[in-house]
């Protein structure tokens, strides 16, 4: 099913809001009246009657009414329902909730992970606490295991196994790049004061991403056109930008849920 011009889906809209409501014909002269449609009542039915050859609307008695056609009303329930736009503003605002969650969960597994391996333990194992990091990265081994390996100034090297879960959703592949954030923080760092510093880290860091999170939210909802507001027969309707089919919608979804900001 093609997608209508824009003066022809405000003229559909109307007559389908108008004819639900009154369970009449509706005709030109009534959406100019009661519904705010700004063109003139011939250039209404002008539009009304190519909606007609399309096959969405219908003329079934000699009045100058017309009335949707079930093809009309699949078209409107495709393209043009408030509902399909709410539902699809819950599920936005769904994932990225479930995202932040991610980020905040990624976070923390990572602070765990590093303050555990550079607490007082950690320190003893070496016979200078001033010694100061020069490396540390985590390395991916399966889908569940990873390992952290640091490298000191006087060139030793230590390294620990991580096991995730599989019922966690925390990837390795987004801990090791958080890893990597927290690494160009780290660096240069005493080994005495890494703990503490890491500790300190970790809800600066985590608004810092969450920053680029809302970046990215606030760019999708304008691709979508999400928060423009449009005058139709007297409602403020919630529509999606033009410049992108509904059929995209789902994809573009399916595109975040899989995609952590990672």
């Amino acid at each position: 099913m093609k997608q209508l011009k824009k003066q022809h889906e405000e003229i559909l809209k109307a007559v389908v809001g108008a004819y639900l409501t009154q369970k009449n014909e509706i005709s030109s002269a009534l959406l100019v009246k009661n519904y705010g449609i700004k063109f003139s009542p011939a250039k209404v039915r002008y539009l009304m009657t190519a909606l007609e050859d399309e096959g969405l609307l219908v003329k079934e008695t000699k009045s100058s009414g017309r009335k949707p056609t079930n093809k009309g009303l699949e078209y409107y329930a495709k393209f043009l329902s408030n509902a399909f736009d709410l539902k699809l503003i819950n599920n936005l605002e769904k994932i990225f909730l479930n995202r932040k969650d991610n980020i905040y969960s990624t976070i923390e597994e990572v602070t765990k992970e590093l303050a555990s391996l550079t607490g007082a333990t950690f320190v003893t194992k070496f016979k200078d606490p001033n010694l100061i990091l020069k490396s540390i990265n985590l390395f991916e081994v399966s889908e569940s295991l990873a390992t952290i390996i640091l490298v000191v100034s006087n060139g030793e090297v230590l390294s620990r196994k991580i096991d995730i879960p599989e019922n966690k959703t925390i990837k390795i592949s987004d801990l090791k790049i958080a890893m990597n954030i927290f690494q160009d923080n780290l660096i240069d760092c005493k080994l005495i004061d890494l703990e503490k510093r890491i500790l300190l880290l970790k809800d600066i860091l985590a608004e810092k991403i969450i920053q680029y999170e809302d970046v990215i939210e606030s760019y999708v909802k304008s691709i979508l056109g999400i928060g423009i507001k449009s005058q139709i027969y007297g409602r403020e309707n919630i529509i999606l930008s033009r410049k992108i089919a509904r059929e995209d919608v789902n994809e573009i979804l399916n595109i975040l849920e899989k995609n952590s900001i990672w």
